[in-house]
Order: C-alpha cells, then sequence, then structure tokens
C-alpha cells in the first residue's frame, strides 16, 4: 500500500492543504509546532476514525477534541491510496452528526464503500478489516509516535491471538473471545439440576412427556371403540343411500321431457353458432387487438412525456449554462487556466524544457562539434609534405629540407591524435542538427506556455501564475461551483441524449405498429377500431353462444340424445307416480339423517379426544428425541470445557513456535543497529530479555539505556509487522529517532532504506540528521518542508 496524497481540508491547524508522498522514503522536515504530529495523527484518523474501542456504542477519544479545527464548523479531509496497482480515495467527515467515511475508485469515481468491512458499533465502514490491521496493532506495528517506540501493555493479547492466526494461515479469530464465547455456552448450558437451565429444561421436559403417553393410551382405547361404533353407523348409512339413488333415477326417468327441453335448446344454440361463425368468415382484414390498441395509446402518451421531458432538459441547460457565465462575469473567472489548475502543469513542463535545454546546450560546449573530413585532409597533406621533404632532404643532403621534413611530421602527428580523440567525444554535423532542432522546439514549446497566458516573458508568466494561484484561493467556492455545474451540464446533456434515443426508438415502435394496421396516424387506427365494433359483437355473441352450450352439456352428451330423440318427437309421460316416488325418497332422507347425526356424533367426541392428546407415538418418538437430546447436551458441556482446554495449549504452543522468528528477527535487526546486542527473547507478554554480550546472561530490556530500548522497541515493531503479514503497509515514524546517537542512527536508517524496497516510508523529523543521512546515499523519494504553510514540496 502507498499513500499518494494528503487534502487535509479542515484538520487541526491545516486548512484546505495538499501533501504529496511518493513510493519509498518520504522525508517531512519542520520545526517545533509546524503539524508532522498532526499530519501522523490525519492518516490514523482517516484509516481508523477517532473512536474509542468499544463493541457496544460509538464513543469518541480524546483526539477528537484536540485535533477539531478552533475556527469554522468543518472537520474533515481525504487520502489518496494506492493498494495492488488500484488506486482508492477515502473521504471522512470528523464532525459529529455529520461524521462519514465515503471510498472511491480513483480510476472510475465509481462508490465502493459497501465492499469494504462494515462496523455496527461505530456505524462505518472502515478500508482496512480488523482482523488484518486494528487501531491497537496499527499503533504498535507500523505506527510510531513521537517519543512512543515502546509499544502499549496491550499488544501482548493482540499478538498472542494474531499468533495463532497465523498459525492458522490466515483464518480471522479471537482466543480471547473464543474462551468467553465458550465459557459463557457451558454456562448457559447449565446441569440437571440447576433449575431454569436448558439441561434441566430437558430433564422436566422428558417427565412431562411420560405424563402425556399415560394419558395418551387412555384416550387412545377410548377412540377405536367409538371407530368401531362409527364403522357400523357407516355401513348403515351406504345402504340407505344406495336405496336413495334407486329412488332419484326413477324419479329422474319421469323428466325426461325437462331432458328433451334442454337438448333442443342445444341443437338452437349450435344452429346460431354456424350461422355466426360464417359471417366472421367473411371479415377478411386483421383485427386491433384491444391489447395493441392500449400499447400504442400508451406508447402515444411516453412519446409526448419524452418530448416535455427533452423540452424540459433543454431549458434546464440553459439555467446551467447561464448560472456559469453569470459566475464567470461576477467574478472574472474567465480564464479556463484558473478553473482548470492547468497552470500547475504548465509549470512543471516549464521546468522540465528549460532543465532539458541547459542540458543540451553544455552537452554541444563539452563535446565539441565533429569535422572528421578536415582532419583526414590535414592528416593527409602534412604526411605527403613531409615525405618529400624527408626525400629531397636525404637526395640533395640539405639539412633545411630534413628540419621541414620533421615539421610536417609533427603537423601530420598532431592531426592524426585530434582525429582519434574526436572519433570518440565529437559532436557530428547530423547530432548537432538534431540538438539545435530540439533546442527550436524546445523554446518554441516555451514561447506556446507564454501565449497561453499572454505572458511577454518569463517574470510576466510567473507573475500571471501567482495571479491565477490569488484567484484560485480568493475565489475557491465560485470555482467549486463552476466545476459542479459544469460536471451537471455534462450529466444533463447525457441525459437528454438518452430521452432523444429512447424518444427514436419509441417512435419507430409507433410506426411499426400503425404499418402493422396498415394506417398512417393514430387518428385512422381509432376510426378502423371503430368499424370492427360490429363485427366484434358477433365475435363476442359467438363467445357467449359456445359458453352457454357448454353448460347445457358437452357434445358427447348431444350426440347421445340426438341419437336418442331421432324420430320419436315430444316424449310422452312415464305411467309411475312421482309424488309417491318424492315422498319416499323425503322419508328415507330423514332416516338417512339421523344415522349420519349419530355418526357425526362419534366421530365429534373422536375428534375432541384427538384434539386433546396426541397419539402415544408420537409421543415416544418425542421421550426419544428429548433423550437423544438430553445426551447431547451433556456432550456438548463435556466438549465444550475439552475446546477450552485445547485453545490454551494452542495458544501456548503457537507461540512457543512463532517466537523463535520473532527472536531470530529482533536479533538480527538489534545487531545491525548496535552492532552489540543480537540474542533476545520475547515473552508471551512482550516481555524481552537480552543476553550480555560480555557475561553471556540474560538480563531485562529495562536495564539497558534509554536509546537502546528505542531501538530495541523499534526493532520489534518492524519484526512483528512481518511476522504477522502487515509489512507491506506504510512505516510512519514521528521523530523516532532523538535519542539515537549518530552511528546507530545511520545503521538504522540503513534498515528503513532496505525497508523501503518493499514498503513506502514516512519519516516525520524535526532535526537535519536524518536528512543528511540519507541525501549521502541518495535514497529519499521526496522531501516535504512544513515550515512553509502552503506545505510546498521542496
Amino acid at each position: 500500500m502507498i499513500i499518494k496524497e494528503l487534502n487535509l481540508t479542515a484538520f487541526g491547524k491545516f486548512k484546505n492543504e495538499k501533501i504529496l508522498f511518493e513510493d519509498g522514503i518520504n522525508l517531512v522536515y519542520g520545526g517545533n509546532e509546524t503539524g508532522k504530529s498532526t499530519l501522523h495523527k490525519f492518516i490514523e484518523g482517516m484509516l481508523f476514525g477517532f473512536f474509542k474501542d468499544s463493541w457496544s456504542r460509538r464513543l469518541y477519544n480524546e483526539d477528537y477534541d484536540k485535533y477539531m479545527p478552533v475556527e469554522g464548523n468543518d472537520y474533515r479531509g481525504s487520502m489518496l491510496l494506492e493498494a495492488e496497482g488500484k488506486s482508492i480515495r477515502i473521504e471522512r467527515n470528523f464532525l459529529k452528526g455529520k461524521d462519514e467515511v465515503k471510498i472511491y475508485d480513483e480510476a472510475t469515481g465509481e462508490d465502493i464503500t459497501g465492499f469494504f468491512h462494515y462496523e455496527p458499533a461505530t456505524k462505518m465502514h472502515y478500508l482496512l478489516d480488523p482482523g488484518i490491521l486494528n487501531r491497537n496493532l496499527y499503533k504498535n506495528t507500523v505506527s510510531i509516535a513521537q517519543l512512543k517506540a515502546k509499544t502499549d501493555e496491550d499488544l501482548a493479547e493482540e499478538l498472542k491471538e494474531r499468533i495463532l492466526n497465523y498459525s492458522q494461515s490466515g483464518t480471522d479469530i479471537s482466543v480471547n473471545k473464543a474462551i468467553k464465547n465458550l465459557e459463557k455456552k457451558l454456562e448457559q448450558n447449565g446441569t440437571e439440576r440447576r433449575k431454569g437451565s436448558p439441561l434441566n429444561l430437558i430433564v422436566e421436559k422428558i417427565v412431562a412427556l411420560q405424563d402425556e403417553l399415560d394419558k395418551s393410551e387412555k384416550i387412545q382405547k377410548r377412540i377405536r371403540e367409538l371407530t368401531e361404533q362409527k364403522k357400523a353407523l357407516a355401513l348403515e348409512e351406504d345402504q340407505q343411500k344406495k336405496e336413495l339413488e334407486n329412488l332419484i333415477n326413477r324419479l329422474e326417468n319421469l323428466e325426461v321431457k325437462n331432458i328433451y327441453q334442454k337438448f333442443n335448446n342445444y341443437k338452437k344454440l349450435r344452429e346460431e353458432q354456424d350461422s355466426l361463425e360464417l359471417a366472421l368468415e367473411s371479415h377478411t382484414n386483421q383485427f386491433v387487438s384491444e391489447e395493441d390498441l392500449r400499447e400504442i395509446l400508451l406508447n402515444h402518451q411516453e412519446l409526448s412525456r419524452l418530448r416535455e421531458d427533452i423540452e424540459g432538459s433543454h431549458e434546464y441547460l440553459a439555467k446551467i449554462e447561464s448560472e456559469i457565465a453569470r459566475l464567470k462575469d461576477e467574478f472574472s473567472l474567465h480564464d479556463e487556466n484558473i478553473i482548470s489548475e492547468s497552470y500547475l502543469e504548465d509549470r512543471d513542463r516549464l521546468f522540465e524544457l528549460k532543465e532539458e535545454k541547459i542540458h543540451i546546450s553544455q552537452d554541444i560546449k563539452k563535446r565539441g562539434v565533429k569535422r572528421p573530413k578536415n582532419n583526414a585532409a590535414g592528416l593527409v597533406f602534412a604526411g605527403i609534405c613531409a615525405g618529400l621533404c624527408f626525400y629531397a632532404g636525404s637526395l640533395y643532403g640539405n639539412i633545411y629540407m630534413i628540419g621541414a621534413g620533421a615539421f610536417f611530421a609533427a603537423v601530420a602527428i598532431y592531426f592524426a591524435f585530434k582525429l582519434l580523440m574526436l572519433r570518440g567525444n565529437g559532436i557530428t554535423g547530423s547530432e548537432l542538427e538534431n540538438l539545435r532542432s530540439r533546442i527550436i522546439e524546445i523554446d518554441g514549446s516555451v514561447e506556446e506556455i507564454l501565449a497561453r497566458y499572454d505572458a511577454v516573458s518569463l517574470n510576466d508568466l510567473k507573475e500571471k501564475w501567482e495571479q491565477i494561484k490569488s484567484m484560485r484561493l480568493r475565489y475557491s467556492e465560485e470555482i467549486d461551483r463552476i466545476k459542479i455545474l459544469t460536471d451537471r451540464l455534462a450529466y444533463v446533456g447525457e441525459n437528454i441524449k438518452n430521452f432523444e434515443e429512447t424518444y427514436k426508438d419509441r417512435q419507430k415502435m409507433h410506426s411499426d405498429k400503425l404499418e402493422l394496421y396498415q394506417v398512417d396516424s393514430l387518428e385512422e387506427l381509432l376510426a378502423s377500431y371503430e368499424k370492427q365494433k360490429n363485427i366484434r359483437k358477433k365475435a363476442l355473441r359467438l363467445e357467449e353462444v359456445i359458453r352457454t352450450m357448454d353448460m347445457l352439456m358437452d357434445k358427447e352428451e348431444y350426440k347421445k340424445l340426438e341419437d336418442f330423440f331421432r324420430g320419436k318427437g315430444l316424449p310422452e309421460s312415464y305411467k309411475e307416480d312421482p309424488e309417491s316416488l318424492k315422498l319416499q325418497i323425503t322419508k328415507l332422507k330423514d332416516k338417512i339423517g339421523q344415522t349420519t347425526t349419530l355418526k357425526d356424533k362419534d366421530e365429534g367426541e373422536i375428534l375432541a379426544l384427538e384434539k386433546d392428546v396426541r397419539v402415544p407415538q408420537i409421543i415416544k418418538e418425542d421421550i426419544a428425541y428429548m433423550e437423544e437430546l438430553k445426551a447431547k447436551n451433556t456432550n456438548k458441556s463435556q466438549s465444550i470445557a475439552l475446546a477450552i482446554n485445547k485453545i490454551n495449549e494452542a495458544s501456548k504452543q503457537m507461540h512457543s513456535e512463532i517466537a523463535p522468528e520473532l527472536n531470530k528477527k529482533l536479533g538480527e535487526l538489534m545487531e545491525k543497529i548496535t552492532k552489540r546486542y543480537k540474542s533476545f527473547k520475547v515473552s508471551k507478554d512482550i516481555n524481552i530479555s537480552v543476553e550480555d554480550p560480555v557475561s553471556g546472561m540474560l538480563m531485562e530490556a529495562r536495564h539497558l539505556s534509554m536509546g537502546t530500548v528505542d531501538q530495541l522497541y523499534f526493532s520489534l515493531r518492524i519484526g512483528m509487522a512481518k511476522i504477522l503479514g502487515i509489512d507491506g503497509f506504510p512505516l510512519i515514524l514521528d521523530e523516532s529517532f532523538l535519542q539515537y546517537d549518530d552511528e546507530r542512527l545511520k545503521r538504522a536508517l540503513d534498515i528503513l532504506i532496505e525497508e523501503s524496497e518493499n514498503r513506502q516510508i514516512i519519516l516525520f523529523t524535526s532535526q537535519n540528521r536524518e536528512g543528511d543521512v540519507l541525501r549521502k546515499t541518495k535514497s529519499i523519494s521526496n522531501i516535504i518542508n512544513l515550515n512553509d504553510l502552503e506545505g510546498s514540496v521542496c
């Protein structure tokens, strides 16, 4: 994880300050009361807030009041982080009643707060899962406050839990909570004799079930007697019903006339059905369905609504543009450089161009220009002259000619040496042309920057930049308002685009439906629908006829009746007296009613008995289940007691396994710093013993000097961070080396330089020693000077 940026909107003494960090070592320098510890506490507050470690409700700690700004009613800030290649922005409002945390994906602007850990007690989301790094572990490992290198007393319990977690490959458990929960469960389970305990309730339930079983068996005997009596009555009732059915059938045979009337009605309806179907078959045009008509009308309404939305959005767009223009006119903010902050990028670009131009000029001056052809010609000419002079002098015995030959030979050697030198170091003509072209490009880029701000010189440009900076500070709220309105302008424009696309789609859907029914407008469609009403009435009548026919009889029944009545005409009445049959039916129904009443009485008594008690088999199953539950609860108590013992044993065992690794790491770091102490023992309570290199005896760390104790706990923090797997988090140190001598300071900084290869280091100091040492090793990635109230980066 890398902390990239701190934005202190209102925090402590800071207001609207931005601090930029880089990967590697960041040295934050400042005198007393310049805000070093405030920045340190701001980082902690952004990560964890200013809440006490309470599991029940939100309580603020003393830092909340300490760092609240004296003036104004604002207390907030933001921090930009980079983790696993992803940029994340945290925004936090510290103010009570408005306290809130938001986490955003910096690349997309997406609110990703819900993806992170939520703490019910504070009702807040946290970037870091407490199972990985909580406030206590943060303050005792990766964060070293001013004069607080020694770890807190409560770190022992934290480390004991984290060591056990480490042994479980990252499983998030809490030893103390686990034991307390198990003891609570053991207490809740209770015993057989303790009144009100679960185990005691199970035993009492078993006794109650046994009493219920005895009662149920007596009632079941009575239910069996009533059931037999009920069966006899049911048999008698069935015989009476069969006799009644026979009488009814005989009576129905007398009502054939009614059946014929029903048959005749069905026949007439069938003829009407044939007529209606023939009329409907002559209508070949496609019907406008009610569903399609409703859809077309709704779509027409939606098109009207979309037109209104588009017009309204255009009006709103004009209002936003008018408001932006008003703000720019009222506060003279027409210069886009003031709003966009582009002058910061131009300032850095100008610095880079000036540095590049100086470097090119120095390179040209240093290396010179190659002229290999001229030097080669001089070498050839001098060589020829030397040869001729030597030849003539030796031929004629003229010493002057020999002297001239020696002169030309020396000149040839000079040209040869120069040719060799230029071949390695000089600049060729093409290289010189490229460098000069680049200088022209640089001058052109500088002129573009000057022109962008209507500046005639670099000094003029600097003044204009200062004016822009002043304007931004003076009208920061108006500039923010313009930015918000500009974003809203883009948002409304996108909405208009979406409305227009939706309108286009719905317009096409509307046209397709009209085309389906071969009309050009909604009015034509409605007129066509009205013309089809008469046809629809016949269709509705046809549906009604079919329903009536289905209610009268089915086709198979009609076919049978048609065959039965074919050629017979209207049937005559049968000879049997219907009144006599009806009287017999009435008397038999009364008799059946009496039998049914007796049977229902027995049924009611059976239901009443069954309602009061359950069947024995179910009660026996409940007893068996409760006996099993009793055994399980007894075994559960034994298992819980065994689990508590096992957890305690595991905690001790894990410490004995991890402690050697921690001792080894602590020894390695302390040997690097002190060149004296290299053997240590760390107890489970974080008590440290050191081996005296002279006597070989163990002694408590408190016998060491104050500086050595600081170095010891500095090493312990780094070692614990590595063992607990949080060594990827930035290491933050606030005046941590005040009690170090120069030599041990250099060794401790060597450790930080090594750590900075894999993690970010933020070092707060008011001394020059740390900076001097780090500058010599060229290990500083970033220096921040807080003596400048604007927090400028040096």
